[in-house]
């Protein structure tokens, strides 16, 4: 399949690949940290930042996974995963988040909190989900989570 530029834009030398990824980076997404726990206890988690509602009436939201990453067949494996928004002033902190090492990243993220959840006490807001409906395409998975269980924090949500 070939991407073609449209009229008004300038041509790039990048592949189809490379182009999306740099448009997508322009458009305003929110950016959190989904993490799961193993079946020994462990917590795994990674950066994301397409994370999407799906449904209202039943409280739902998406996330699209790198199928070939720790976090996504622990998902898939447990089904259940918990989202943890960053705050609008943790653009630094979620950069050293999304930079640890997959062995730390839970540490370095503050993981679990007081009450033992796998989610980022500080967060803006924060969704438990339990999968609903899940479709491969390409390398990537695509999680539809039905929302079971939410914290409201008190800050906006920082979006990238």
């Amino acid at each position: 399949m070939t991407v073609s530029i449209m009229n008004g834009f300038p041509p790039s030398s990048e592949t189809p690949a490379e182009t999306f990824r740099a448009a997508m980076r322009t458009v305003l997404q929110p950016t959190a940290l989904l993490s799961c726990e193993t079946g020994e206890g462990e917590i795994v988690a990674c950066v994301v930042n397409t994370v999407f509602p799906v449904s209202a009436e039943v409280p739902s939201v998406g996330v699209s996974l790198d199928v070939n990453s720790r976090t996504c067949r622990q998902v898939l494996d447990t089904g259940t995963f918990w989202i943890s928004f960053f705050t609008s002033d943790d653009r630094q902190y979620m950069y050293e988040v999304a930079g640890a090492s997959t062995t730390v990243r839970s540490e370095v993220a503050g993981l679990p909190d007081s009450a033992g959840q796998p989610i980022m006490s500080n967060s803006a807001t924060a969704f438990k989900c339990v999968i609903a409906r899940q479709l491969t395409a390409w390398d990537h998975s695509l999680v539809i989570g039905q929302v079971t269980g939410i914290r409201v924090g008190e800050t906006a949500c920082l979006s990238l």
